[in-house]
């Protein structure tokens, strides 16, 4: 298993403005406006990536980009007999529109095993839904625009998906929070190749103003 978090720790730094310009605080936390992943060749730093590459897409993309039977293209950790078999499991804990939600999925190359959604609207996690297959569970009050819409959910497709699809209105809010996780990286990308490759070939041909017009679009302050 492996965890991003970008939740600051307890340690100031010896110089405040370097805290100041790397920390801020949400929803009672103290979170970090910038991390690194960092480590030797072949040490995993580019798996996780496309691990969250593979979460955002098929978060946005389960629910109309694929047909009853479609295989899932996850894949498991193969370098070991006890995981080459299991379902991948992905979840993400994030703050949308002031309140911290918890969502995560387990999948298997054929279905979705497993699914579930908290939020926190006080001091205490509450669970919202909850899916073991298809079988698909709603606290009541909880999740109630997902009422009437489980059996409409195929086996490998998120249930979250499905419900924003008939314009349930908390999972458009999360799949919005969702689409704004960009993730961009090199041009082995799962979906990032043309932006890698344009970004390179505007370099190659010094057009710097394109690349800067690029990088403005992520708010960077260049």
């Amino acid at each position: 298993m492996q965890i991003f978090s970008m939740q600051a720790t307890s340690l100031t730094s010896r110089d405040p403005d370097l805290d100041e310009n790397t920390v801020f605080e949400a929803d009672g936390l103290r979170l970090l406006t910038s991390t690194a992943i960092y480590g030797a060749n072949a040490s995993g730093k580019s798996n996780l990536v496309r691990a969250m590459d593979f979460m955002r897409t098929f978060i946005l993309e389960s629910s109309k980009e694929s047909q009853s039977g479609d295989r899932i293209k996850t894949e498991p950790f193969a370098l070991h007999v006890d995981t080459q078999d299991k379902p991948s499991e992905f979840e993400i804990i994030f703050i949308a529109e002031g309140r911290q939600y918890r969502y995560g999925f387990e999948v298997s190359t054929t279905r979705v095993e497993r699914e579930w959604l908290f939020h926190v609207p006080a001091k205490t996690e509450k669970l919202l839904f909850n899916r073991n297959g298809q079988n698909i569970n709603i606290t009541p009050k909880g999740f109630p625009e997902g009422k009437g819409i489980e059996d409409k959910t195929r086996e490998n497709a998120l249930f979250l998906s499905v419900v924003d699809q008939f314009n349930g209105k908390l999972a458009r809010t999360i799949l919005q929070w969702i689409r704004k996780l960009r993730i961009i990286t090199g041009i082995e990308a799962l979906d990032t190749d043309s932006v890698a490759s344009d970004t390179i070939q505007s370099i190659l041909l010094n057009n710097t103003n394109n690349v800067i017009e690029f990088i403005k679009v992520f708010d960077t302050d260049i």
